[in-house]
């Protein structure tokens, strides 16, 4: 459990905006509680003095007043002088001695508290002066680890450049010593000059690596360039992408370690060569088949739907994975051509749909005039009939 934490009557009345006599009162009367140093110093606990911070200082307190006591009287002048306040006797010639010892003890009192305001400032003097002592050491301290910090930066920035071969381009130097830099800030505390070597060894292998490899890497690509297939020679930008995949992959390698194998180098750059050629074939193979119009099938949809329907097939055919079977070619091309099935196929419906309905409405017309032929023709037969009659009953017209 950490200790309490004590303050002097000085530093609380500072805090409490008090005198320091009126503090010692309060610890003196118990008002505050307090303790005492072997010098008959008062110590306030911290806790203590949150409390009166919150509450305030508390009044003075004061004696109740004896039994039989005089009651006090206001001290007048006559003539100038004070009026006595009793009968010169014995008692009053002790009760002033008494006044008179009790003044001489007061005075000491206060000689006293003063004695330890002095000790106090003292002693807070003292404590400022040994914090800035210490806070002194520590700027010296922080200024000459600078110092040397700085001396060793210089010195390990020499040693970077002295191993820097003259046939690096500038700004591959510029790049490296930046490296160098940078990673030897990192390090703290400052290391031993052995590891400090090594570092900067290990930085200038991994930034310069890939120009000290370089006539390797132009070696393994020259072999890659010229075991390259046939038709593949004949695509410029096929040869391009193949030696760029090449570089990017022996750069990679080189960077990662600077001493890394002519096999591995090889190795790693045939991958990528290789699918690069594998790209080129499969994009070769699905050139053929988007020309082969038997294969597209595509014939059997209207004439304003076919480029739709071959660019829908040289998609997934070229979403195909390298080296893909004449089966899977055949089920992309099927699978591309669903939708158009379906629109094919619901054309025809509704052709059919307006077919019948049209087929539906004729014979609904037909059977209309069948019924209302037979029904006119005896509508006239009986309006001739009825004109015939009305003649013959008046054949003047009348």
């Amino acid at each position: 459990m950490a200790a309490s934490l004590y303050f002097t009557t000085g530093q609380v009345a500072n805090q409490l905006s008090a005198s320091q006599a009126q503090i010692r009162a309060l610890c003196e009367s118990g008002a505050i509680k307090s303790e005492s140093t072997p010098g008959h110093q008062f110590r306030i606990p911290g806790e203590e003095v949150e409390r009166l911070k919150r509450t305030g200082l508390p009044e003075m307190p004061r004696p109740l007043p004896q039994d039989g006591a005089p009651a006090a009287k206001n001290y007048r002048l006559r003539n100038g002088l004070p009026v006595l306040m009793a009968k010169p006797s014995m008692e009053v010639t002790s009760a002033v001695d008494q006044v008179a010892v009790t003044e001489s003890l007061l005075s000491r009192r206060r000689l006293e508290l003063e004695l330890a305001d002095v000790e106090d400032q003292f002693e807070a003097r003292a404590a400022a002066k040994a914090e800035r002592q210490v806070e002194l050491e520590r700027v010296d301290r922080a200024r000459r680890d600078e110092h040397e910090r700085v001396k060793w930066l210089r010195e390990s920035e020499e040693i970077a450049m002295g191993r820097v071969h003259a046939d690096v381009p500038a700004h591959l130097r510029l790049i490296a010593m930046e490296a160098v830099r940078q990673r030897l800030e990192l390090l703290t505390p400052i290391p031993t000059p052995q590891v400090t070597a090594e570092v900067i060894d290990a930085v200038l292998e991994v930034e310069l690596g890939a120009f000290f490899r370089l006539a390797d890497i132009e070696t393994v690509m020259s072999q890659m360039r010229n075991a390259l297939p046939y038709d593949v020679q004949g695509s410029d930008e096929t040869v391009k992408s193949a030696l760029t995949a090449a570089g990017d992959v022996l750069l990679e390698a080189v960077s990662a370690n600077v001493r890394v194998g002519m096999d591995r180098l090889r190795s790693v750059a045939k991958r990528a060569v290789d699918g690069v050629i594998a790209a080129f074939c499969h994009e070769e193979r699905c050139q053929r088949q988007l020309n082969d119009r038997w294969w597209l099938n595509v014939s059997r949809f209207p004439a304003a739907q076919q480029p739709a329907a071959v660019a829908a097939i040289a998609t997934a055919l070229r979403a195909l994975p390298p080296g893909a079977s004449s089966r899977d070619m055949s089920a992309a091309r099927d699978e591309a051509l669903q939708p158009f099935h379906a629109a094919v196929q619901r054309a025809r419906v509704e052709e059919e749909a307006r077919v019948e309905a049209e087929r539906r409405r004729a014979e609904e017309r037909r059977y209309r005039n069948s019924l209302i032929s037979p029904l006119s023709l005896y509508l006239l037969r009986l309006r001739v009939r009825h004109v015939r009659s009305s003649y013959r009953r008046d054949p003047n017209g009348a």
